[in-house]
């Protein structure tokens, strides 16, 4: 039989006929690609057989290793994986560690999930030895026992943190700084990324059974010495503010909020140094960026001027006269996630400010529709209305970015805020509005929310919600009452008023928990706006909706 034809049997064959071996490298790359092509089909199983027929002393041992750690990953064989990666010829696999910390993490937070405190303890220990000294594993053996403190102490063995206690159902502890861990029901100006329900399931289903909460309080001395410890560990700078504290690297500052750490640290299990030990690690990637954004700006300014304000830098063109307020905060994300978007960000935004002002255009140059946005604290930003102590703004909108309306761009435009609140008036009326919307049920009672910039201020004019709720399938009935929750400027709760008066605020505390998953819950945008409104006969606007999936 020729030879080519011979190798091409014996690769039909599968991985149980050896090759010959005059050519050991040439079958071990066969095998190997056999295998990613069974792995990338879903066969895990086939995969690791071929992967089996890789010798340890081959040169492409490193690479066998890291996926068959990743066949095992995929069946939820997190010991197997860790053992792949743990081996001796896995020594040389690329990112060996960040997939190894990525294992070891999902198989710590699997079993704490479980309340498997000593699985995951045991767990924790084999990933010290593999990787001595990691700082996120310092993180997460402070979360796992913290977690396994308080399961002991609710468990009647000594509230080891002593700052937690089950109280009846609506009653309030006696003294302040306690935080309800469950039921969350959204109260506060701060949302978790994970409930009791989640790391401590037996103790929700207790206190549900029993008609209690638990409450949960993490002491501001301790979360302020494991921040400062933390800052000092990181290299970076920390400077006390009334509110918390800002972190500083390179003359940048990033605020970080005492209360959102202290109550992520109780409602999430983190205790004090896992907050603080997230709060930084988070906190170091934000200031990399901004310091990175700063400094290609002053490379790349061009004839723009670039000085430092209250709100950020501020960029000047000299003929013009126009300016931005560009903060490194908040652009940081779109400079270092997208190049390509940044650059032409960068260019639309210097050609506009180079031209006479030009009222309603982006600072892109493209037309903008305006919008009314409800918001619990202003800012520097334009007030053109107010809801008791709820403030009313302006969100300008084009196709590709979202600019609030602050007094020196009213000005620039040349127009007063009454004319402002005029033209969103009119916008809202003749513009089409971009909504999601969905519905769901809390208790029983049903609820259909919206989402989308601006949709807050629907709760302050019913024919519009008329024409938002009719559009979502009919849910809408003309004529109705209905209760409404606003949770940020763009999240907006509806349900029928026979349903009892906490129903929003539940759906509300629903969706934010989710869309803090995703980061879109940003610090300062909470509110709680609430209403009810008798739906007209006749409904306004037009909507595009698209449902949620």
């Amino acid at each position: 039989m020729p030879t080519v034809l011979l190798i091409l049997f014996l690769l039909a064959a599968g991985p149980s006929l050896a090759l010959p071996s005059a050519a050991p490298e040439a079958v071990h790359r066969g095998n190997l690609s056999l295998a990613w092509d069974a792995h990338d089909s879903g066969l895990c199983g086939e995969a690791l057989a071929y992967l089996g027929e890789i010798p340890a002393e081959s040169p492409l041992a490193p690479r066998a290793a890291w996926l068959r750690a990743e066949c095992w990953y995929d069946l939820g064989e997190y010991s197997r994986a860790a053992e792949a990666l743990v081996a001796p010829e896995a020594a040389g696999a690329e990112g060996r560690e960040e997939f190894l910390l990525d294992i070891y993490w999902d198989q710590v937070w699997e079993a704490t999930g479980r309340e498997a405190y000593g699985e995951a303890l045991q767990v924790l220990a084999e990933a010290h030895r593999a990787l001595p000294g990691d700082p996120d594993l310092a993180v997460l053996s402070a979360v796992t026992r913290y977690r396994q403190q308080v399961a002991e102490g609710l468990a009647g063995e000594g509230v080891a943190v002593g700052a937690v206690q089950f109280l009846p159902r609506g009653e309030q502890p006696g003294e302040a700084g306690w935080v309800r861990a469950y039921p969350w029901r959204g109260e506060g100006d701060w949302v978790p990324q994970t409930t009791v329900e989640e790391w401590m399931p037996s103790v929700a289903a207790r206190a549900q059974s029993q008609g209690r909460d638990l409450w949960v309080r993490l002491p501001v001395q301790a979360l302020a010495e494991e921040v400062a410890g933390a800052a000092a560990g990181a290299g970076l700078a920390l400077r006390g503010e009334a509110w918390g504290w800002s972190v500083g690297r390179a003359g940048e500052w990033v605020p970080l909020y005492r209360e959102e750490w202290q109550f992520r640290g109780a409602v999430e299990g983190l205790g004090a140094r896992g907050a603080a030990r997230f709060a930084l690690r988070q906190t170091a990637q934000t200031l990399a960026d901004q310091v990175d954004l700063v400094a290609w700006l002053a490379d790349h300014r061009g004839p723009l001027s670039v000085s430092r304000g209250p709100e950020g830098l501020c960029l000047r063109h000299p003929e013009s006269g126009r300016g931005f307020t560009l903060d490194p905060q908040r652009w940081a994300g779109a400079f270092q996630g997208d190049a390509e978007g940044w650059q032409t960000f960068w260019r639309e935004l210097t050609t506009e400010l180079g031209r006479p002002a030009r009222p309603y255009r982006c600072f892109c140059g493209r037309p903008v529709v305006l919008r009314e946005v409800l918001m619990a604290d202003a800012g520097q930003l334009l007030v053109v209305g107010r809801e008791g102590d709820i403030s009313v703004v302006v969100a300008a909108l084009c196709p590709e970015h979202l600019r609030y309306v602050d007094p020196e761009l009213a000005l620039e435009w040349g127009v007063s805020p009454g004319e402002l609140a005029d033209r969103a008036g009119s916008d809202a009326r003749d513009n089409p509005w971009q909504l999601m919307f969905g519905r769901g049920e809390v208790e029983g009672v049903p609820y259909l929310f919206l989402e989308g910039e601006g949709v807050s201020s629907l709760a302050r004019a019913p024919e519009l919600l008329l024409g938002a709720l009719e559009r979502a399938d009919g849910y809408g009935v003309r004529g109705a009452a209905v209760r409404v929750f606003a949770a940020t400027g763009s999240t907006l709760v509806v349900a029928r008023t026979d349903a009892p008066e906490g129903v929003p605020r539940l759906a509300a505390a629903r969706l934010l928990l989710e869309q803090a998953r995703h980061g879109a819950v940003a610090a300062g945008t909470r509110l709680e706006y609430r209403a009810t409104l008798r739906l007209p006969a006749t409904p306004q606007g037009t909507f595009q909706l698209t449902p949620v999936e």
